[in-house]
């Protein structure tokens, strides 16, 4: 990037994490089912990485981008994540520690079959399987599903 092209404070903004409100906190720190088997352990991913990851798919929808620094997220937000996961907060602070880490970020942003378009840009839609806020949650893995013709991940096939 040319020198200049943002203000100092303004870069500074984008290496960082804002303050997060609640209904930001709930809204894009909960995780879909998907979004865990994404994060599954049996993919080679350590707990930290897996947190870290976390970090980095809730941040994408919330904010439109990753702050440079993932193990530097609101506290608030680890907290929120950390438990879905079955992992202890303190973790993320081993986050980035393999080369794995750039590869997964970069999965986010290639075209996945399945839901037709990125991860990031499914994530990024308006109900792309997080809660609309009134509360309902939104399964678009189940929907992406029946109409591809498949049972959901994680769910017993009727016939089987």
């Amino acid at each position: 990037m040319p020198a200049g092209v943002f203000p100092e404070d303004q870069l500074e903004r984008l290496r960082t994490f804002p303050d997060i409100g609640r209904d930001d906190l709930i809204r894009y720190f909960t995780l879909t089912r998907a979004d865990v088997a994404f994060l599954d352990p049996g993919r080679g991913r350590g707990p930290a990485d897996r947190l870290g990851l976390a970090v980095a798919l809730a941040t994408l929808p919330w904010l439109g981008f990753v702050p440079d620094e993932v193990r530097a997220a609101p506290p608030a937000a680890v907290a929120r994540l950390a438990p879905q996961l079955g992992l202890d907060p303190a973790v993320l602070a081993g986050y980035g520690q393999r080369a794995q880490v750039s590869e997964d970020l970069d999965r986010l942003l290639r075209v996945d079959a399945g839901l037709g378009m990125t991860r990031l840009a499914w994530l990024t839609t308006p109900g792309g399987g997080r809660d609309g806020g009134g509360g309902e949650d939104v399964d678009r893995e189940a929907g992406l599903s029946a109409r591809h013709g498949r049972a959901p991940a994680g769910s017993v096939d009727a016939a089987g």
